[in-house]
Parts: structure tokens; C-alpha cells; sequence
């Protein structure tokens, strides 16, 4: 579901662009906001990082101390699945989007997922792929949900933004190595 989104920089008659976008909610635990995805083609895609690049200003206060690795199936021990399991709502099965060694981003189209706000506690188990022996157990807490309409088939498509709080046993240490390995095999592709 697209709208037509139709950017316009007051002052210069040559920063306007045209693109297809989709609006979205966010929500923390201070606030529930709007924002915007755009879906445009390559050449629209540069004259936004253009725009950007020309007329946006940076904010210091989003800096990450980690970047996220985003989720691929090209390292194969990257953990694609996770187990979420909370208090109240019961447990569901979400994809990771991506991870830090801080936290994950994970998504769902599970209608369970609508009953959990920014705020809650979740253990997490993330079942790392291929010759990586366990999954990594963990505590988290939900800092940021993103909700939109998915494309594919109308469903309403959760993320979570989840901060590790603690981990089972060893698991923190187990952490590390896979997310070492993983850097290791993107920085040798």
C-alpha cells in the first residue's frame, strides 16, 4: 500500500521529488510517532541521498555505539530465526532483521506480537545456522516497535527493537563468537 510522496525543498525549485512511500508507526516508550519508507527505483533512491546529502542535517543523538549487522543468508551461521517468548502473551516465532553485539531487531506478522509495547521483557532464543552448536539464550527489553502494512499480503508486519538485558550462562560469551565470526566472514566476501 503506497502513497504518493512528494518532497519539495522550499527555496530551490529543483529539489522536488516524487516517490512512491509507505507511512509507518513508531512506537517507544515516550512516544508514538510517524514515519516514512520510501520505495523508490535506483534513480529516484540517488536523488534522495542527494537531497539528503545537500540539504539534511545530522543528528548526534543517533549515533550507535555498534552498527547492526544486517540479517543474510550468505554467512551461514547467521541466526535468521528467533524464539520470542513473553510473560503475558505466550511465545511466537520472529525473523531477525538484524544484530549489534547490544541487540537485535526482530520482526513479526504474528497477531501476538500487537500485545507487546515498548517497555515489556522477553527471553529471546536466537538459533544461529549450519555448524554453530546452540542457540543463544537471552533476556531483552523492547525499546522500539515499528509497525507497517506488508506488501506482500496486507498483514500488519511488527519490528522490534529489543536491548539485551542479560544472557544464560555462558551465552553472552557464545554471543561474541558467532558475532565475531559473522564480521569475519563479511569483511573476507
Amino acid at each position: 500500500m503506497f502513497a504518493e510522496m512528494k518532497i519539495h525543498l522550499p527555496g530551490d525549485e529543483n529539489a522536488i521529488l516524487i516517490l512512491p512511500a509507505q507511512i509507518l508507526q513508531e512506537l517507544t516508550a515516550h512516544a508514538k510517532k510517524m514515519a516514512i519508507r520510501f520505495h523508490g527505483d535506483a534513480e529516484q533512491t540517488q536523488r534522495l541521498e542527494e537531497l539528503i546529502a545537500q540539504y539534511g542535517l545530522e543528528s548526534n543523538s543517533n549515533h550507535r555505539k555498534f552498527p547492526r549487522i544486517p540479517s543474510t543468508k550468505l554467512i551461514q551461521t547467521f541466526p535468521l530465526k528467533a524464539h520470542l517468548t513473553t510473560s503475558t502473551q505466550g511465545s511466537m516465532i520472529c525473523d531477525v532483521e538484524n544484530l549489534s553485539p547490544t541487540g537485535v531487531l526482530l520482526s513479526t506478522e504474528n497477531q501476538l506480537s500487537l500485545q507487546v509495547n515498548p517497555g515489556h521483557e522477553l527471553s529471546i532464543s536466537l538459533d544461529p545456522r549450519g555448524w554453530f552448536p546452540q542457540p543463544i539464550r537471552v533476556k531483552g527489553k523492547v525499546c522500539r516497535i515499528i509497525d507497517e502494512c506488508s506488501l506482500e499480503n496486507g498483514n500488519i508486519l511488527r519490528h522490534f527493537g529489543i536491548h539485551f538485558q542479560q544472557f544464560e550462562g555462558t551465552d553472552r560469551k557464545t554471543f561474541l563468537i558467532l558475532l565475531k565470526g559473522i564480521v569475519e566472514q563479511l569483511i573476507s566476501k
